[in-house]
């Protein structure tokens, strides 16, 4: 009688053989997972790199729609993800938290410049030409099996499906609290993403306001999934997130607010962030210490005037701070800028980008700096600032 011995062995060689490439993708992270909140003045844009050595990505939403809107925004966003990017091509998760232009302002541009691997949007049906372009884009790649295009509406609570990173050690999870998608308000079906890396979570929860938070307490699925350690502010440091009874639950140690200059484009009617929100954080970031104690602009709803509030080491602001991208390697989360890498060697990171503006002491307009008609201006009458100046207008030739 023949042995099958030698043939079990050789089949189990052939499977071993097989999974090889899949145990080699599923390693344990030991590097620095990087979270770039970028610069886009009165909108929000998140990029974000696994620590393992592919470097996978995910990006959370791409600033707002035009220059028009909020000067610079447009640009601001797509030269950082192109600095960030290199020669990469692929993004690996794009998230799409709801379909307001200062979320999804470039989305189309990211799926016409670059390889996505999984597009996500909350579900919902908006009347807007934008969104509508976007949504038809997504469909066309997802159609041509380009891309999977997948709604938040369809997805369970902590679903893998946002997880774009293959370390063992690190996942992205969606945060969907029952009732999800029946609110008139499309910041309250924001589709809200939960990252983990060994103990530290990070917490990035689109526009959602005291609404949906209270789904999410609310519901005992969601509600142990949202303590976490740093806190994307929810709706750009309004007083309609952040509500005493959310923050409670995820007790964060850090805060970062994606938020525009005082009134400066859009920000002169939402007027972000609020004092009273701000004073909130303030509560959870008071064991970080009185480092870096600075000053940010807010307004104070109860009296209806822009004021300082006293900031520790803890909150970050990007009208303040600029892009703030904060590092960890799975036990603690640190600011790039306190923390330069001690062994010499790169984080994969660019510094803050930042948009010069150009006048005339006469003129009604400004420009971008690398708008042709600036360059013209001759060096005793320019102006230059790194905020537009008030009382004049964005020249309509200039590059967005």
């Amino acid at each position: 009688m023949i042995s099958r011995r030698p043939l079990l062995e050789r089949g189990r060689l052939v499977v071993l053989l097989a999974l090889l490439p899949l145990l080699a993708l599923a390693q344990h992270a030991t590097g620095r997972l990087s979270v770039h909140y970028l610069n886009v003045g009165q909108a929000d844009a998140i990029y974000i790199e696994c620590p393992e050595a592919e470097h996978h990505n995910m990006l959370i939403d791409s600033g707002d729609l035009t220059a028009m809107r909020y000067p610079g925004s447009p640009k601001l966003f797509q030269d950082q993800l192109k600095a960030l990017m290199g020669s990469r091509k692929h993004l690996d998760v794009v998230v799409s938290t709801h379909p307001h232009s200062d979320h999804t302002g470039s989305l189309l541009w990211v799926l016409n410049n670059f390889e996505v691997g999984t597009f996500i949007d909350d579900g919902m049906q908006y009347d807007s030409a934008t969104y509508k372009a976007i949504e038809a884009r997504a469909k066309a790649l997802a159609d041509a099996g380009k891309l999977k295009f997948l709604h938040a509406t369809d997805l369970a609570n902590n679903s893998t499906d946002s997880d774009f990173c293959p370390a063992t050690n690190l996942d992205a999870v969606l945060v969907k609290p029952s009732n999800f998608g029946h609110d008139p308000n499309p910041n309250n079906n924001s589709v809200v993403i939960r990252l983990t890396y060994d103990q530290e979570t990070f917490l990035f929860t689109g526009d959602a306001e005291t609404e949906e938070e209270a789904l999410l307490l609310q519901d005992p699925g969601t509600k142990p999934l949202i303590a976490a350690n740093v806190l994307k502010a929810g709706h750009h440091g309004s007083n309609t997130s952040s509500s005493q009874a959310f923050l409670d639950a995820i007790h964060p140690k850090q805060v970062v607010v994606s938020a525009g200059l005082k009134d400066v484009g859009t920000n002169k009617g939402y007027k972000h962030p609020r004092a009273e929100t701000i004073r909130r954080f303030l509560q959870y970031t008071a064991d970080n210490g009185t480092q870096q104690q600075r000053m940010i602009d807010a307004f104070d709803t109860a009296k209806n005037e822009w004021t300082t509030v006293q900031i520790n080491k803890g909150i970050y602001d990007t009208a303040l701070d600029g892009t703030v991208v904060l590092l960890s390697d799975g036990q603690n989360t640190w600011n790039e800028a306190d923390a330069p890498p001690s062994d010499g060697t790169a984080t994969g990171v660019v510094a803050p980008s930042t948009v010069s503006y150009v006048y005339t002491k006469g003129s009604k307009v400004y420009h971008f700096a690398d708008c042709a008609d600036a360059r013209n201006i001759k060096s005793e009458n320019r102006i230059e600032s790194s905020t537009p100046p008030k009382g004049k207008e964005l020249h309509r030739g200039c590059p967005r």
